[in-house]
């Protein structure tokens, strides 16, 4: 539904978004929807990038969000690009995503912010030398939100005085969008399992292939089909095509088949029977939450918190992320499993998602930390 007709309430506070491209990840996703929410409640909200458009640009669009590129010529020219950007916006609040745009932002409002900032932090990444930098910057900001709690565990253990401006707040999902379907499919040889996720090293595709490998050697009479959808990293042509020749190399063509990025995702869980999340690391997993809302039981990798999210046994599997036999020992299981008991496990998961996370939740959350930030701002 489009909100280009809504009229900005001039009391509420001006929202600016800054992310470096609206490619088709979590993050922007996430972007999306607190972009919708606050614009149906009236709020003036714009956003900043400066890599190009991306495959959620017309999203932006479409919800009369105005998305503005920010030219630059090297990192050093994008500070000050970037702070006279935000200047002649004159946002009240700027929410950045994801670690460059962190950065970027807590360096450009020195040496002193006329606006409130509000970082995001999403992926557990940081590791020696670059941990202590990138969220040392986070001294810099007014709050840094964490959408999962090992993120919240990993930057307090680092810097224990950032306690009084880091907050956790989960993913919002579409708990209308992502519902369960009425018949799921009944399939009795065949298992199709549904990838959503970018094609980059954090997400780990050399070994799901790997185990698929294994499976079809070890289990030749299992008919294991995955569906992996997701663009490449930064428009890395290079590791996606090594992807590919690994997949042709191993003869897996017909079974381990890429796509690019789609919208219409919800169809894509419906039609699976299971959702599967191999990543090296994670924060709190889009993907795993809709599959969740969905019905879909799920098998990931013991990192971040999908250990919080998938219950072992109830409405998934987990497993060790760099062992392919374990990932291929966790697909067989969960094959060999009947229908019944897999629909069991989808309806487990919607109930669980209903319990943790909610989109009202999620906007309401933002939306008080706005302005709890902007209230500690006028006391100084």
């Amino acid at each position: 539904m489009s909100n280009t007709a809504r009229v900005s309430d001039p009391t509420l506070p001006r929202v600016a978004f800054v992310i470096d491209k609206m490619e088709s990840g979590g993050a922007q996703r996430q972007l999306v929807m607190l972009a919708a929410a606050l614009k149906d409640r009236s709020y003036d909200v714009e956003t900043f990038i400066y890599h190009g458009g991306g495959f959620f640009a017309d999203d932006l669009t479409e919800i009369g969000v105005s998305l503005n590129s920010v030219p630059f010529r090297n990192k050093a020219h994008l500070v000050r690009a970037m702070r006279k950007a935000i200047k002649a916006s004159s946002p009240d609040v700027v929410v950045s995503y994801l670690t460059g745009p962190n950065s970027l932002m807590e360096l450009a409002g020195l040496p002193r912010r006329r606006f409130a900032l509000i970082t995001s932090e999403r992926c557990l990444d940081a590791v020696g030398r670059k941990r202590f930098v990138r969220y040392g910057l986070h001294f810099l900001a007014d709050a840094v939100v964490c959408n999962s709690y090992s993120q919240h565990r990993h930057i307090l253990e680092t810097f224990p005085r950032l306690a009084d401006r880091t907050h956790i707040i989960v993913n919002g999902v579409d708990l209308k969008r992502f519902s369960p379907v009425q018949s799921p499919p009944i399939r009795s040889r065949e298992l199709r399992m549904l990838v959503l996720a970018r094609v980059h090293p954090q997400k780990n595709p050399f070994t799901l292939v790997e185990a698929v490998e294994i499976v079809r050697r070890e289990q030749p009479q299992l008919d294991v089909l995955v569906d992996w959808y997701g663009d490449p990293w930064w428009q890395n042509e290079d590791y996606y095509a090594r992807l590919k020749e690994a997949i042709e190399r191993r003869m897996l063509k017909d079974v381990f088949r890429l796509h690019r990025a789609v919208k219409n995702i919800e169809q894509l869980y419906h039609r699976a029977d299971v959702v599967c999340l191999p990543s090296l690391y994670e924060g709190t997993s889009n993907t795993i939450c809709e599959a969740m809302a969905c019905g879909v039981p799920v098998l990931a990798s013991r990192t971040g918190d999908n250990s919080r999210l998938v219950k072992e046994g109830r409405n998934g599997l987990l497993f060790d992320a760099p062992s392919a036999q374990d990932m291929a020992d966790k697909i067989v299981q969960f094959a060999r499993k009947p229908h019944e008991t897999r629909r069991a496990m989808g309806l487990t998961g919607r109930r669980l998602v209903e319990e943790i996370f909610s989109p009202d939740f999620f906007i309401d959350s933002y939306i008080e930390l706005i302005q709890k930030v902007l209230d500690k701002r006028r006391t100084f």
